[in-house]
């Protein structure tokens, strides 16, 4: 039905018309719905049987869904007076997933406990949830048959068979039912609408790293606790030296982001500093502590620190440098010293020294070694520091298969031999044909390098060569080895042994009158991956003494006598064999591909053995 007012003039409408609208929308307006919580039973609610009595370490739980959307705040559970220990709750999703977990604390001795999550959990309307608390000693309240038909507490529903449990010394979902049980543990719900999420706040300032050098950069990072709205977030920054760190005034972060980066300068200082850095935001004050310290000293080791060499002997010297990056200048007397440190005895017996130094700024570290150079000491009987682009006659560049018998995969290429004030053997992954001596022509993956002395062999002596082996990690098989002479015809036309040609018999490897010392024999993983080994006949102990090599020049010298074959990388022994083969030996430098050393890396292909000089002495 209309209602007509009975109005006799505009002046009446016209007072009345506000009002009526005004009433009009108070009607028609839907205030938001105010939340409450909700629970299955009243905390006056008291089980049939509140304590079960003992029973295994077990999760008991409750099975529910809610008609309406919400957050789950906490769990409760009536507590028998024997159900003692710690207990935990939990909340799950229907196919197990932990939503939430909480330890109960201040629980009295019996009845209902309650324990809040950390964050209330958003549940949706029509989505079955798991509810459950854990206790160690049984005694949990226990209503079997209790669960023949749904339990409705608007908006909860507890369907039927809702009681599950789950056996277990810790925390489970809990899936299995018994006799329609309710083990009397319950969700607490807010059915009310979410709480506004909090504004982000200022949760922290940090540098990394926290302590540099003067003069090198630090970066900050400022941390919010949610991320930024719609325009940003400005962090105030502030330091309390700006003599020594340089920093921003402020950092903003973005929109959706919960962080940001900021540079942190710094000057040289003499001493350690520490320099706090403030962030501030909404009356929030973070801080960061950043440590700038004075470089560390320069130190300057020299190894060795003294040798004794015959006239034009020579010795690789290393300077051992902290605290800078600055190059390494030598200086020598009584002879001369190459820019790596490799030191040539002059003609002048006496005392000399060879010097090490760095500079930073206008002071000069540096660290001595004294040389004795003296004409009773060693003498030189063959010296090659492969000086020009020709390679000696003294030497045969080898020009075939490697050895068939260790299942290498190299053909020997004079090619990959060079000379330019040194001596590079290269090998690349390069399809060849190749045979020797005894074996047909084939084709094979890989092309290398090998030579040996032609003709020049020795008995006992010490074999000095400066070298730059490749990495490990191509998988090569790079040697510096000495052979019996009796092999001394047949290697360059097989690398077999146990052969005879044109009246020239190599012993078989093992055999009679077979001799070898591989002084370094590299294969292979690992940072040990080169090795001593000495064969004679009859005695196998000193097989693959192994020894650190790097990609860095080295100074190897091996030292066979009477009474055995010594090692030393840089003056420092590393490897030692009391055998003592007593024929004289020629001199082989090659790098081998496959047998033992499997299949070369490609990807770090090509690859070089380098020598800077090779020198045998004898006393």
């Amino acid at each position: 039905m209309t209602t007509r007012l009975p109005l006799t003039n505009k002046v009446q409408r016209m007072v009345l018309m506000p009002l009526l609208l005004l009433t009009v929308a108070l009607v028609t307006s839907t205030p938001q719905a105010a939340s409450q919580t909700v629970t299955f039973w009243s905390s006056s609610t008291v089980p049939a049987v509140p304590d079960s009595g003992p029973d295994s370490a077990v999760e008991l739980g409750l099975t529910f869904s809610s008609s309406e959307a919400g957050t789950v705040t906490g769990v409760q559970f009536y507590k028998g007076v024997g159900n003692t220990g710690t207990h935990t709750g939990h909340l799950w999703s229907s196919s197990g997933k932990s939503l939430a977990s909480v330890t109960f604390t201040g629980e009295t001795a019996t009845g209902w406990q309650q324990a809040d999550f950390a964050t209330p959990v958003p549940i949706t309307a029509g989505t079955t949830y798991v509810i459950s608390y854990h206790t160690n000693v049984g005694h949990y309240a226990d209503s079997q048959g209790f669960f023949t038909t749904a339990l409705n507490v608007a908006p909860l529903t507890a369907p039927v068979n809702a009681g599950v449990y789950k056996y277990g010394s810790s925390s489970g979902f809990p899936n299995s039912t018994w006799n329609e049980s309710n083990y009397w543990v319950q969700p607490v719900v807010d059915t009310g609408p979410p709480p506004p999420p909090a504004p982000p706040a200022l949760s922290s300032v940090s540098m990394s790293p926290v302590s540099v050098v003067g003069g090198n950069s630090s970066t900050g990072t400022v941390t919010l606790t949610s991320a930024a709205p719609t325009g940003g977030i400005t962090i105030a920054l502030a330091n309390s030296n700006t003599g020594v760190v340089s920093a921003p005034s402020s950092v903003t972060i973005a929109a959706g982001a919960t962080s940001n980066t900021f540079p942190a300068t710094t000057i040289a200082v003499s001493t350690s500093t520490a320099v706090t850095i403030t962030a501030s935001y909404n009356n929030v004050n973070k801080t960061a502590t950043l440590t700038v310290t004075p470089p560390p000293p320069v130190t300057v080791t020299i190894s060795p620190t003294a040798v004794t060499l015959a006239p034009g002997g020579m010795q690789q010297f290393t300077a051992t440098v902290t605290g800078t990056s600055a190059e390494v200048n030598w200086a020598e007397t009584g002879g001369s010293v190459s820019s790596t440190g490799l030191y040539t005895a002059g003609a002048t017996t006496g005392t000399f020294s060879v010097t090490a130094s760095v500079t930073v700024g206008t002071t000069t570290t540096s660290a001595t070694a004294t040389v004795t150079i003296s004409s009773s000491g060693s003498n030189v009987i063959f010296y090659d520091d492969f000086a020009g682009t020709t390679l000696s006659p003294a030497w045969t560049v080898i020009s075939r298969h490697g050895e068939y018998s260790q299942d290498e995969t190299e053909c020997n290429v004079p090619s990959m031999v060079s000379v330019n004030n040194g001596l590079t053997i290269t090998t690349e992954a390069q399809t060849a044909t190749c045979g020797d001596y005894f074996n047909a022509p084939s084709s094979w993956p890989y092309i290398t390098g090998d030579i040996q002395w032609t003709n020049f062999n020795f008995t006992y002596g010490t074999v000095a060569i400066e070298a730059k082996f490749p990495a490990e990690a191509t998988s090569l098989w790079p040697a510096t080895w000495l052979l019996g002479s009796n092999c001394q015809y047949t290697n360059p036309l097989t690398g077999d042994t146990g052969v005879t040609i044109n009246g020239y018999t190599c012993p078989d490897f093992g055999a009679t009158g077979y001799t070898e010392i591989d002084m370094t024999e590299c294969y292979g993983s690992g940072s040990l991956w080169c090795g001593l080994s000495v064969y004679n006949p009859g005695f196998n102990g000193c097989t693959r003494l192994e020894y650190a090599v790097d990609t860095n020049w080295h100074l190897f010298k091996t030292v066979w006598n009477s009474s055995g074959v010594t090692q030393y990388v840089d003056g420092n022994e590393v490897a030692s064999c009391s055998q003592n083969p007593s024929n004289p030996m020629f001199l082989i430098i090659q790098t081998q591909t496959g047998g033992v050393a499997g299949t070369p890396n490609n990807s770090d292909l090509p690859a070089t053995l380098q020598v800077q000089y090779v020198q045998v002495t004898q006393p």
